[in-house]
C-alpha cells in the first residue's frame, strides 16, 4: 500500500472514531439529563442541549423558553427557593443561572 493511501486511511479512521465518540457522549448526556420542574404552575424542561423549554399546559405542549446556543449545554434543572435554577456547561467550565422574577430572563446565580 502506498504511504499516501495509508496515511489518508488512518486519518479518516481517526476522524470517524472521534466524531462517533463525541456525538455518542452528547446523545447519552442529553438522554440521561432530561428533567422537568414546575414553578408557579409553569413547567420548565432541559434535555442536555442549549435549550430550556417551557409548558404552561401541564406538559402537553412545549415551547423554547431560551436557546443558549450550540456552545452551551444545560446539564440540569431544579427548583430552588421557589424558582428554577439551571446548571450550564461551557467547554470545561460550569456555572449556574436562576430564573428571573419576570419568569422570562435568566441571571447568574
Amino acid at each position: 500500500m502506498p504511504r499516501r493511501a495509508f496515511l489518508k486511511g488512518v486519518g479518516l479512521v481517526g476522524v470517524a472514531a472521534t466524531l462517533r465518540l463525541s456525538f455518542g457522549a452528547v446523545d447519552a448526556a442529553a438522554r440521561s439529563s432530561a428533567t422537568t420542574v414546575t414553578v408557579s404552575g409553569t413547567s420548565y424542561r432541559v434535555d442536555g442541549s442549549g435549550f430550556v423549554y417551557v409548558s404552561r399546559d401541564g406538559g402537553e405542549t412545549w415551547q423554547v423558553h431560551v436557546n443558549l446556543g450550540p456552545m452551551y449545554s444545560v446539564q440540569s434543572i431544579r427548583k430552588e427557593r421557589g424558582t428554577a435554577s439551571i446548571d450550564v456547561a461551557y467547554s470545561a467550565h460550569r456555572f449556574g443561572l436562576v430564573l428571573g422574577a419576570d419568569q422570562r430572563s435568566w441571571r447568574t446565580a
